[in-house]
């Protein structure tokens, strides 16, 4: 009885969740919406008490290095500590739109941002060259719109010649916006399968549960 209270009461919420906000959008009625504004508000706690339990986790988790004394880590799992909850603490104090907390994230988060992608520019670096290899036609068509893009885009391109530019800005806007919007309606059309399979309970892998009720019947049959 209690596993399958444990399996029908979050299906059960997961379907009026998910009707609710899919009434709000089709349908006007008033009634849905005030269901969705509801649990749109539901879900803003949600996720920010997830974000606390995430900030506990991540200390718990630190302060267990901290303790073993990991060799050659413990050093930087203290850091992460100290910092994640001095953020935390100068963000409850002076309020995330304080002068003090905007210079601190302007002149250090953002200043390690970019730190960190230039970082992360070696390995692109490294799998653009991999990926640009000459290995056939498409290859080929894909490098020469690469370089044209890319000298459209810099000075060093203008300077060369002046038709880079607006090469550039034609590629970007024709032939790669097409693609794009294809691969977004694509990608839209998996999620509203991936939705719809989740609303009625056709996949269970949320949870944690890695067979679909289709695949149970079945077995079940057999």
């Amino acid at each position: 009885m209690s596993s399958i209270l444990r399996q029908r009461v979050p299906l059960l919420i997961v379907l009026i969740s998910g009707l609710s906000m899919l009434g709000e959008f089709f349908f006007n009625v008033t009634e849905v919406t005030s269901i969705a504004a509801q649990l749109r508000l539901l879900a803003v706690t949600v996720a920010a008490t997830a974000m606390i339990l995430a900030a506990v986790s991540v200390t718990m988790n630190n302060i267990h290095n901290i303790v073993r004394r990991t060799k050659g880590q413990w050093p930087y799992h203290l850091w992460c500590v100290v910092l994640l909850w001095a953020w935390i603490f100068l963000g409850l104090y002076s309020g995330p739109t304080s002068e003090t907390y905007l210079w601190f994230f302007n002149n250090i988060l953002a200043a390690l941002y970019s730190s960190i992608l230039g970082i992360l520019l070696f390995s692109l670096f490294m799998g653009f060259y991999r990926a640009f290899r000459l290995r056939g036609t498409e290859t080929g068509i894909m490098i020469a719109c690469a370089f044209l893009v890319m000298l459209g885009s810099v000075t060093i391109g203008e300077l060369m010649w002046g038709g880079f530019a607006p090469v550039s800005r034609w590629i970007l806007a024709v032939p790669n916006a097409g693609a794009y919007r294809g691969l977004i309606i694509v990608m839209a059309i998996g999620l509203m399968a991936v939705a719809f399979k989740t609303i009625f309970g056709m996949d269970l892998s949320w949870m944690g549960i890695l067979r679909s009720v289709t695949e149970g019947k079945k077995e079940e049959k057999a």
